[in-house]
């Protein structure tokens, strides 16, 4: 139930401020933030509005599926001692939040990127502030990389 109201904030959010841009939306830009692709308003909030509900369901469902998948299709360290029958209920669990939580991050990264690219639409000729962009990736994969490693760390141990 959480995660349908997140996504459903992110997607209330991609419609209600997509609102203010104009009829022909800059929706790709070049190196140093010029505009080389161009959407009607409709159908880059319709991309968006797709791209915010999908994505972090596709995600979050990978992580869910693991849990169904037989085990000779789970890839883990010290498979076998992770999937006894005594731990596989919470081992699944630890990666059916992994993919929650990497839903979650994925849909911030993406609010975030339609967000600049409304700022960069509200000058004209429209163009990107690479900056935030820039950041805003590097701390997305920093913490895919630190989740994955913690929750990795976690399967390398095995007593």
């Amino acid at each position: 139930m959480i995660f349908a109201l997140v996504v459903a904030a992110g997607a209330i959010f991609v419609w209600w401020s997509s609102g203010g841009l104009p009829d022909v939306v800059a929706s790709h830009f070049i190196a140093g933030g010029g505009a080389d692709g161009f959407l009607r308003r409709s159908e880059y909030t319709a991309f968006m509005l797709a791209l915010v509900a999908l994505v972090p369901l596709l995600l979050r469902l990978a992580g869910t599926l693991a849990g169904r998948l037989p085990a000779r299709f789970v890839n883990l360290p010290n498979k076998q001692y992770w999937l006894a029958p005594e731990r596989k209920a919470a081992t699944l669990s630890s990666i059916a939040s992994f993919g929650t939580w990497t839903s979650y991050a994925t849909l911030a990264l993406l609010c975030a990127v339609h967000g600049l690219v409304v700022h960069a639409n509200a000058v004209q000729p429209p163009h990107l502030d690479e900056a935030p962009l820039i950041g805003l990736v590097a701390v997305y994969l920093g913490a895919l990389f630190a989740g994955t490693l913690v929750v990795l760390s976690r399967f390398f141990r095995a007593p």
